[in-house]
């Protein structure tokens, strides 16, 4: 499967892995890591279809202030819907509340990663950690989620990435 690392429309230079370990065994795979393609337009991608969950940070060389984290699937296709009380999707708080649309727009956005996290948690920068991760779900072509989070009541932090997209956070409380 290809994944895109989105750095951004007007970045520049040479983007590599600062980290790759698989989450089960907290191995470092950084010698095995997939080769990175050339930046295009602010965004490179590589191929990964290794069975196993991986954690990856990608900087641009030499700027360690811009970095991306993120978290590959084992399955690549089944998110991880939480193990909270309360059932969250697109339609929580109202039909297609929290349908993922481009900003400019407002059309659909396909194939984008919706990551929860408690506000805490995401406020206190601990979101490329992979315990802090409350749940993890994917958009269809209409931009609706593929599957619904169960969470437990608080206050959380969604991260959307994209590709060719902005990450956005969106501020969510589960009551």
């Amino acid at each position: 499967m290809k994944y895109v690392v989105d750095f951004g429309p007007t970045t520049a230079g040479t983007a590599v892995f600062n980290v790759f370990r698989n989450l089960n065994s907290g191995e470092d795979l950084i010698g095995v890591a997939p080769a990175l393609t050339p930046i295009t337009d602010g965004w490179t991608s590589f191929d990964w279809a290794s069975g196993i969950v991986v954690q990856f940070r990608v900087m641009i060389s030499g700027n360690t202030s811009l970095f991306i984290p993120g978290i590959i699937d084992q399955t690549d296709a089944s998110p991880s819907v939480g193990e909270g009380s309360l059932r969250v999707d697109h339609n929580y708080g109202g039909t297609d509340n929290l349908r993922i649309l481009d900003t400019d727009t407002s059309a659909p956005i396909d194939n984008a990663y919706v990551y929860a996290y408690l506000a805490v948690d995401y406020d206190n920068g601990r979101y490329d950690i992979p315990t802090y991760l409350k749940g993890f779900t994917i958009t269809a072509v209409d931009g609706r989620w593929t599957e619904a989070l169960w969470l437990d009541p608080g206050v959380y932090r969604l991260l959307i990435k994209a590709p060719l997209h902005q990450p956005k956070v969106i501020a969510l409380t589960v009551v």
